[in-house]
């Protein structure tokens, strides 16, 4: 990723936050931004720049952009590979019915490659696993990404 070129217009130091930037997944320290107050002197949110990437991210209730779930995958063909980043992007900004699509998907995958209708998606996923993976390791990612990734779609379904 290529950073922001440019500087900030008023940008203020103001306490550090650790945080994963969702525009560069680069896990980082910045004290530089803003911040929302009541007139309390409650912080409400803050607004930071990636020493990085030189993004700004919300970080409040929420973050924006969020984080994208998972990691990439440089093994799969350039049409699946597009399709699991579109995914991963997805997740970072909430857009579940998008990521159950995918799941949906890889439900019909599986049962095109030989396993029977009407089973869990784990079970899908295993099958796809050992049907298309040849490493131990990329199954059980695999595995152990899909099982995360339900919890997180449940969490927030």
């Amino acid at each position: 990723m290529t950073p922001l070129q440019g500087l900030w217009h008023s940008m203020q130091v103001v306490e550090s936050l650790r945080y994963e930037c969702g525009h560069c997944s680069t896990i980082v320290a910045s004290d530089k931004g803003w911040y929302a107050i009541l007139p309390s002197g409650v912080k409400t949110a803050n607004v930071r720049i990636c020493p990085n990437c030189n993004k700004a991210s919300y970080l409040g209730e929420i973050q924006a952009p969020g984080i994208v779930f998972g990691n990439p995958v440089g093994s799969l063909p350039a049409h699946v590979g597009k399709l699991y980043d579109e995914c991963r992007a997805c997740t970072a900004a909430n857009a579940f019915p998008a990521v159950l699509a995918a799941r949906k998907l890889l439900m019909h995958i599986a049962v095109d490659k030989g396993a029977a209708p009407n089973e869990t998606f784990i079970t899908y996923i295993e099958h796809l696993a050992k049907a298309v993976m040849s490493r131990p390791t990329a199954r059980d990612g695999s595995i152990t990404y899909a099982k995360r990734g339900m919890k997180r779609i449940m969490k927030f379904g």
